[in-house]
């Protein structure tokens, strides 16, 4: 997992100056619903009340990683990131991932397996294996290995200069390296559809084992969203669980643009959210807010990770 340029309005430079008391690691399942929110609710970090000195993270998921939406590889993706920002450690296969990802963000490359198995493969005939990690004696060698790659792949102009950029955006990811004090959470949705009722235990058995807070709603993200304008009173809460018929918009999403036009799944104007957080919060508490009981029951805990960023937990 990375750390996206687009997330954040802290700079490296003034959390040398001014350390955040806490930090916030979050990672999603979804890769754009929860994004747009949290990115709202960063930037209107102020005015939502939250102290300045806390700093949300948002971690996105590798290139090579776009297409895992299931929310027990989220999982275990998110332990596997935690660890190496802990320890600080660096493995082949993650080095692979970041420059990929670093790639990736140039314009006119190839697919993101083409560039990351043509990497890999590559480092494997020269003798590293992806779960290697690397130390102070092979960076150098490992270096020279994948700019060799990119040369062959005519995907940079390999040379001081974009090795320098490279190491500073490497330096950037390790800038967020995790330390004692700092909370991760993990936001999931419900659906049945992708997420089994093994797979939620297996998620919530391992987020207490790994001390990851974990954040579902029941049966979808949208369903938060909603509680942005109404309480339940005025929810049908079995069309909200319907499931989509083909070529339909899911009651759930139909609901949500109807109380307010504008949002929807793939859009999240978080101008039109955020003087409704409060109100979100306390609609939250209709519904079931227990991460056991969200196995089967309607409702979120979002709202509880809301209060505790706001300071009135």
């Amino acid at each position: 997992m990375r750390v996206p340029k687009k997330f954040g309005k802290r700079s490296t430079a003034n959390d040398e100056k001014l350390p955040p008391k806490i930090r916030y690691f979050l990672t999603f399942e979804g890769e754009k619903t929860e994004y747009q929110y949290f990115q709202g609710v960063i930037d209107h970090q102020h005015e939502l009340g939250i102290n300045e000195l806390i700093d949300i993270i948002p971690l996105s998921r590798h290139h090579i990683e776009k297409s895992w939406s299931n929310p027990e590889k989220a999982c275990q993706l998110f332990v596997k990131d935690l660890r190496e920002r802990k320890s600080g450690e660096l493995t082949v296969e993650t080095l692979i991932s970041h420059v990929t990802d670093w790639v990736m963000d140039k314009k006119g490359v190839p697919s993101r397996a083409q560039v990351a198995t043509h990497l890999r493969d590559h480092l494997t005939k020269n003798g590293y294996k992806p779960e290697e990690c690397l130390t102070e004696h092979n960076k150098i060698e490992v270096t020279n290995c994948i700019c060799s790659s990119l040369d062959e792949l005519c995907l940079v102009e390999v040379s001081p200069e974009t090795i320098g950029q490279f190491r500073k955006y490497l330096k950037n990811q390790k800038h967020f390296n995790k330390r004692d004090g700092d909370i991760a959470c993990l936001i999931v949705d419900r659906d049945a559809d992708s997420f089994t009722s093994e797979q939620y235990d297996s998620v919530v058995e391992k987020c207490e084992k790994e001390h990851i807070d974990l954040y579902v709603t029941n049966p979808r993200f949208e369903f938060w969203l909603l509680l942005h304008f109404i309480d339940k009173s005025r929810i049908n809460c079995e069309n909200i669980c319907q499931k989509q018929e083909a070529g339909k918009q899911p009651h759930l999403e139909q609901e949500l643009s109807r109380y307010c036009k504008g949002v929807s799944k793939r859009n999240v104007p978080f101008n039109l959210l955020v003087d409704n957080v409060d109100t979100a919060i306390e609609n939250e508490k209709e519904f079931c807010e227990d991460i056991l009981g969200l196995k089967k029951a309607i409702g979120s805990n979002i709202g509880q990770l809301m209060t505790e960023l706001k300071g009135t937990k």
